[in-house]
């Protein structure tokens, strides 16, 4: 078979990956892009960026005509193949978006319809356009490409979670604590998984994986070999 086909001989070009907060899913997603040769999307980052827009144009998020119009207003765009750069209404954003503030106010925007609905909307006609693409998010395979070719879910127990955060949030200059990571976690989850519009939840057809006894890599080339068959 030719790479990139699944059993059915049909090309595989658009590939979903979901699961909970600091489960793995951008670097497992970029390191999957980058094997492949397809663009990568972490839908995320553009979720956070309308947090980040909301937060400094202090929009009241109660106000949904206010949100939905700063949105039209100020377009996302992707500037590079594997998504790690993008403007905003004309601003290029990078490390900001990724900041304990974001980190903490992200959920609260995200689980807004309006939200969902505008940028949903703007992924589906990212992957439309798109010769091949792995997107990653939490309800890429149950809302946003219900017809993917492939649908992952990565699981990951909430203390390796918290573990790889903390990481992450020592690299960005700002040290947090484990118990602290866990609680905020916790929180997360509960807004994601409870929120009306697009509850984070595996696709029935998704390969669910652990990633608790996985390195990136290990996960990574699992999901490759899956997209060649």
């Amino acid at each position: 078979m030719t790479n990139n086909q699944n059993t059915n001989n049909r090309k595989i070009i658009t590939i979903a990956i979901d699961g909970p907060v600091a489960s793995g899913k951008s670097t497992v997603g970029q390191l999957v892009a980058q094997k492949l040769n397809f663009q990568y999307l972490d839908t995320g980052i553009m979720y956070r960026a309308i947090t980040w827009l909301a937060y400094f144009s202090k929009t009241d998020i109660e106000n949904h005509d206010e949100i939905k119009n700063q949105i039209i207003n100020n377009p996302i765009k992707i500037l590079n193949k594997m998504g790690t750069q993008i403007s905003l209404g004309g601003k290029i954003l990078e490390s900001e978006l990724r900041s304990p503030l974001i980190d903490q106010l992200v959920s609260d925007v995200s689980k807004i319809n309006v939200v969902r609905e505008l940028l949903v909307e703007q992924q589906r006609s990212i992957a439309t356009n798109s010769s091949g693409i792995v997107m990653v998010g939490r309800d890429i395979g149950t809302v946003v490409l219900k017809d993917a070719d492939l649908k992952i879910y990565l699981e990951a127990s909430i203390q390796n979670r918290a573990q790889r955060r903390v990481v992450d949030r020592i690299k960005m200059g700002s040290p947090t604590t484990l118990p602290d990571m866990i609680e905020e976690i916790k929180k997360r989850d509960l807004i994601d998984s409870t929120r009306e519009n697009s509850p984070l939840i595996a696709a029935n057809d998704a390969l669910i994986i652990d990633t608790d006894e996985l390195d990136q890599n290990a996960v990574a080339e699992l999901i490759s070999n899956h997209a060649k068959k």
